[in-house]
This record gives structure tokens, sequence and C-alpha cells, in this order.
């Protein structure tokens, strides 16, 4: 009888994120599906998500305290890991765990696909990061993206081995419609940081506030740019 598929996902953590969540609904839909699924993960952290009992979850963690030396002994570990394992296919995500994931299985012949979560004009924000994709992403299987337009930031030979797949939608989570009063509130929620660009959400609030002066906007989050945004 012909064993069942295997699939290797690769992440940094799965602590509260979007990337975690579609990862936690990814690997879930796996198992549920007869497929043997396990996560490494490249830090040692608490689950976040609820996982099936059946998906092995194996944290790498620490290795050295010189960071470049850490780095090389934990993807070295990766490697080896994933080679015990012996998936039919490894998904990795985001695009800078990714990288390191392809460079790390170079000889091995197991199939990597990398899963692009931001914006690549903005992210990776480390000039050796993106360097080091220009290097890796020829060398991946497949690609996913979450838009036309990431994608078409990317060169034809790397759009060629790419396809847009948007996140998925648990709908058993979907509450149902709110038909009360509604208040003239737009809400977002997120981190802080630079790759959100919550400063054009506030451009294009500020455009529409000048015809509509009933209307507010509330952002939630912690971030690095915070502080900017109080501004």
């Amino acid at each position: 009888m012909k064993n069942n598929k295997k699939i290797c996902i690769v992440t940094r953590a799965l602590i509260n994120g979007g990337a975690e969540r579609v990862i936690a609904q990814l690997a879930n839909y796996f198992v549920k599906n007869g497929i043997e699924c396990s996560i490494i993960t490249i830090d040692v952290a608490a689950v976040a998500y609820e996982l099936d009992t059946r998906i092995n979850v194996d944290a790498i963690g620490k290795k050295a305290d010189n960071k470049v030396k850490d780095r090389f002994f934990r993807y070295a570990a990766l490697r080896k890991k994933i080679m015990r394992y012996k998936p039919d296919v490894v998904l990795s995500m985001p695009e800078d765990i990714g990288i390191y994931v392809i460079l790390a299985l170079i000889g091995s012949k197991i199939p990597v696909c990398v899963s692009e979560r931001n914006n690549p004009w903005v992210m990776p924000d480390v000039k050796i990061t993106r360097l080091l994709r220009k290097i890796a992403y020829p060398l991946a299987d497949g690609i996913i993206f979450q838009t036309d337009m990431a994608k078409s930031y990317f060169p034809k030979n790397i759009q060629k081995k790419g396809i847009v797949l948007s996140n998925p939608v648990d709908i058993a989570r979907i509450p149902e419609p709110y038909k009360g009063i509604r208040q003239n509130v737009f809400v977002a929620v997120g981190r802080l940081e630079r790759q959100k660009n919550f400063p054009m959400l506030i451009k294009a609030f500020s455009i529409f506030y000048q015809r509509e002066k009933n209307f507010k906007l509330v952002i939630y989050g912690e971030g690095r740019e915070r502080a900017n945004l109080e501004s």
C-alpha cells in the first residue's frame, strides 16, 4: 500500500499572527484529509492556535549566543529535521523563512514552496535578506502570492512558478451580520509596523473625512509605529 502524502510546514513560531493562523488552518485541513503534517518552528514559543493532535510541532530554538553562528546552526538543524521527516514537499512562510529553507535544502531534492505574506516592495526590510531572496527564489519549486500585484513585483521566471491564492476562511467562525443601528466608525486592527502601512489608511480616511465629517477612524494595535501614528 502506498504511504500517505507528507508535508512539512516551516515558520518562525506559532504565535498570534495572520500567517500563523493560516498555518494552523492548513495543517488541520491537511491531516483531516489524510495528509501527514509536521510543523517546524525556528523559535521556541507557545502555540497560540488549536492544532489537531496528529500534527507534530518541532521547535529548534537558540543554538548559540553569536548571531551569525546561531543562524548557521539553526538552519543546519532545520535541514537535519526535514531530512528526517522525508516530506513530499515543504511549505514555508513568511518570506524571510522561505529564503533560508530554500538555501538550507539545496541538494536535498525535496521540493520547497514559499508563501509571500507581505508587500514585496517593502518586506523584507533588511538589505542582506532582500539580496538572499534574489538568490533563493529562482531555486524554489513554487511560490504562493496573495495578490496579483505582489506577483507582478517579481521577474517573469519567478512569476511562472507562482500562483495567486487568497487566505483561507473558516466559514464556521463568521458571525451573522449585525442588524442593529451602526455607528459611523471605521475600525482597523493590526500590528503598528511599517509594513502594515497605516499612514496610507489615515491619508485615505482624511480624504473621505473632507466629505463626511460625521465619521471617525479607530485603530487598535501595538508596535514600533505607534508613536508616529499618534503624533
